[in-house]
């Protein structure tokens, strides 16, 4: 821990984490505001989780 690239990582892998929940969040509000109904953006927020499964994969 006292490695700088520890920390570069650590702090990369927040980042990461960060934009991926507040992507999920918020096209689920972007799609309700474009006139898509509630359950529809919801399936497609809950297919950014499994398409990022599948794309390890491959």
């Amino acid at each position: 821990m006292r490695d700088g690239r520890f920390w570069i990582l650590a702090g990369t892998l927040t980042a990461h984490g960060a934009a991926t929940s507040t992507t999920t969040v918020d096209i689920v509000g972007y799609l309700a505001s474009r006139g898509q109904p509630a359950t529809f953006a919801a399936s497609i927020a809950c297919l950014l989780g499994v398409l990022s499964v599948t794309g390890r994969f491959s």
